[in-house]
């Protein structure tokens, strides 16, 4: 009797990895982390900034090029069960997160607030070092319309 619970791996494409890796550390470990540094601002210059931009592109578009290949939805359970897993995976941490950052000083009430009930990419409340969560999510609300009963 085989136990069917467990899947193969897919075969990685190490074109997509590298891809993957490059544009995080453009935007984690360059963009970003140069606004933390004193004088912080020397890299901000209309190339690097294209640049920055591109790579947020290769995210976004690798996650939901990733997304659609693995994910099939094909009614409402599906779709809520979509949710779940993907809201499990992320809110708790980024909860936690912007409540320190609220405890700290780092950001204000009103965003803290427009932040926890995710509304904060529709409000243009940018909250520092944690936007993109809120894009990450806006996405996950999209995915569905996108993907259900989706077929090449």
């Amino acid at each position: 009797m085989s136990d069917n619970s467990t899947q193969k791996t897919p075969q990685r494409n190490i074109t997509f990895d590298i891809l993957r890796v490059g544009a995080i550390l453009e935007v984690v470990g360059f963009w970003h982390l140069f606004d933390y540094v004193d004088p912080g601002q020397f890299h901000k210059i209309p190339l690097t900034n294209m640049f920055t931009l591109c790579a947020l592109g290769i995210l976004c578009f690798m996650s939901g090029y990733f997304i659609s290949a693995h994910t099939h939805l094909d009614g409402v359970q599906s779709v809520l069960d979509f949710f779940k897993r993907r809201f499990l995976r992320i809110y708790p941490l980024y909860f936690l997160v912007l409540t320190a950052f609220l405890g700290l000083g780092f950001i204000p009430f009103d965003f803290y607030w427009k932040s926890v009930f995710l509304t904060n990419m529709i409000l243009l409340a940018w909250v520092p070092t944690l936007w993109f969560m809120g894009l990450i999510f806006t996405f996950y609300f999209l995915t569905p319309f996108y993907l259900i009963r989706y077929s090449t």
